[in-house]
């Protein structure tokens, strides 16, 4: 006869890494599949869709962080730096590989809640995907440095990666930032900054400042 709704599914997923036949890396992976999801086209149809997302803000996340490993290696000159230092600088400082991890943790209670409160569980989603991206570039910028160069990465990756989200009416995170850039960098000759620099301009910005 046809299974209960809350009839245990385990689905068990395996890889190996190997290398000329000698495997290297070997992991398996249990996770529960509620039966439910599989009875439901439009949930199978939202879990593709948000996984998809994940993806898109991945790779815009990875976009931030090149903008800050080049302006950390350019160091105000001109030219680009070498695409090498600059995927191993932001190798260095694992912020992808963080945002998936954490993200895991949120992906289960996600397919928990889309069975029984299908809008709030895709608004939580889209929460975590922001809060995570916003949090894994932070900590890149934590690690990059507190030169003049490093800070106006920051500026410009934050802002970057903030204009992927939407934004509370009357508030435009751009222009705030453009007009923190100029304070700091009020002008640049030759790749140095003319006069001062008005105390790095210490400004922590919070990862759900926008939302």
């Amino acid at each position: 006869g046809p299974l209960d709704d809350d009839y245990p599914i385990r689905l068990i997923a395996t890889g190996m890494l190997a290398d000329q036949g000698k495997p290297i890396f070997y992991r398996r992976e249990v996770m529960p599949l509620p039966l439910h999801l599989l009875r439901n086209a439009e949930y199978v149809a939202d879990i593709e869709a948000m996984l998809g997302q994940a993806e898109d803000i991945a790779g815009r996340l990875r976009n931030a962080l090149n903008t800050l490993a080049e302006h950390v290696l350019q160091r105000g000159a001109e030219g680009r730096p070498d695409s090498n230092d600059r995927k191993n600088l932001v190798k260095q400082w694992n912020a992808q590989e963080r945002f998936w991890i954490e993200l895991e943790s949120h992906f289960w209670p996600f397919i928990d809640e889309l069975v029984k409160d299908r809008d709030r569980a895709l608004d939580q989603w889209q929460d975590d995907l922001k809060g995570l991206a916003l949090e894994s570039l932070e900590h890149a910028i934590s690690l990059a440095g507190d030169t003049p160069w490093a800070w106006k990465g920051g500026i410009a990756a934050r802002r970057q990666l903030q204009a992927v989200f939407p934004t509370p009416v009357g508030v435009n995170p751009c222009s705030f930032l453009s007009a923190i850039d100029a304070l700091c960098f009020p002008h640049t000759c030759g790749g140095e900054p003319n006069g001062q620099l008005i105390g790095m301009c210490a400004i922590e910005f919070s990862p759900h400042l926008w939302g």
